[in-house]
């Protein structure tokens, strides 16, 4: 039970739920436990990447209480990282993509990539950074101005839709832009707590729903759900678990049209009181 490893990709890093701690722990805690093989329990057949256990013992062994483990187990399979059901009076836990997340056979080849990858993401960097740093003495002081935000590389958005009509390179270049002034409007909201969005890659899960966002609302709408949020004391953590939005939950396409309906507008303090656990569900 106790022998052997797991392997962790550095992806986790980017993964939705990897700042959210009790959802991370209890995830960890079902890699560690999955069968490597599969097994017999009391007459079930338990495959790899799958073992029995229940909600008391998930609690017991992960520090969590029994409510946090429910919630926890909610988030991830509604993101489909887990499979969870019953067999008899057991629980029978799922690691989805278990063999993707644990194939030692592909761990060395997957090593040399990512290393050969880092090295050729470094030179590109190099080579951009000179390539700025020689046109920027073609352009007046008053035609620069910071890039705030967060880090928008590439300038490229290469999941988009084709769009008809519109050249690609312009298409792109537009909506880049449009985003950018999406993180900018949202880290602005610093100043009312909210946490600010640090990087936005193409390929991941929030700039795939951004991109979604501003694809069926436009980004005028975007930034006028942005607008609702500063008006929001709900949001901003006027509420009895302290609850405050964050950027992911906002890009969700039923949070957002939520948002954007002022559904949150300024509450009164009874309001604020309710129970709101089941937001982040």
């Amino acid at each position: 039970m106790n022998d052997g490893y797991i392997l962790l990709h550095r992806s986790m890093l980017d993964w939705e739920w990897y700042k959210d701690l009790k959802t991370k722990m209890l995830f960890l805690y079902c890699l560690l436990r999955a069968n490597w093989k599969p097994a017999e329990y009391r007459g079930h057949h338990i495959d790899r990447g799958q073992f029995v256990s229940t909600l008391e013992h998930l609690s017991a062994d992960t520090g969590l209480s029994v409510a946090e483990v429910r919630t926890a187990l909610k988030h991830l399979t509604s993101t489909g990282e887990l499979t969870s059901g019953m067999k008899g009076k057991y629980r029978v836990i799922t690691v989805n993509n278990y063999d993707h997340y644990q194939n030692i056979n592909s761990f060395s080849t997957d090593r040399r990539q990512a290393d050969s990858s880092s090295l050729a993401a470094i030179e590109k960097e190099e080579k951009e950074k000179e390539c700025l740093s020689v046109s920027s003495t073609d352009v007046s002081d008053t035609d620069r101005q910071p890039r705030a935000g967060a880090d928008l590389l590439p300038d490229t958005a290469p999941d988009e839709e084709p769009v008809k009509g519109i050249p690609s390179a312009t298409r792109t270049g537009e909506r880049a832009k449009d985003i950018r002034r999406v993180i900018d409007a949202w880290n602005s909201l610093a100043s009312s707590g909210i946490q600010t969005v640090s990087t936005l890659r193409p390929g991941t899960k929030r700039y795939r729903a951004l991109n979604a966002r501003l694809s069926e609302h436009g980004t005028d709408k975007v930034l006028a759900a942005i607008d609702r949020i500063r008006e929001s004391d709900f949001l901003r953590g006027v509420n009895k678990q302290n609850w405050v939005i964050t950027f992911d939950w906002f890009v969700r396409p039923n949070n957002f049209i939520k948002v954007l309906d002022g559904n949150y507008a300024k509450r009164s303090a009874v309001i604020a009181d309710l129970d709101i656990s089941w937001l982040e569900k």
